[in-house]
């Protein structure tokens, strides 16, 4: 009985770990074997326990800079 109990507690553990989810405006790089497997995107994603692994996930969004820069030209305009 306390095997089976085991084998139910490690079934469910793997279940469990299979899913994850990826944020907005995120993705999730995701490593087999630690090779580079597949890029996951927003939502709920499926991997396969103790093979894959997210190694990094990565912000989208854009970031800006903004710089003033003064330019002259030949003809003095600036």
């Amino acid at each position: 009985m306390a095997y089976l109990g085991i084998i139910i507690f490690i079934g469910l553990v793997t279940l469990f770990a299979s899913f994850f989810t990826v944020k907005q405006e995120t993705a999730a790089i995701v490593e087999r074997l630690g090779k580079f497997h597949s890029v996951r995107h927003a939502g709920l994603q499926l991997k396969i326990p103790y093979l894959d692994k997210i190694s990094k996930r990565m912000n989208l969004r854009i970031q800006q800079l903004d710089v003033m820069i003064d330019t002259k030209t030949l003809d003095n305009v600036l």
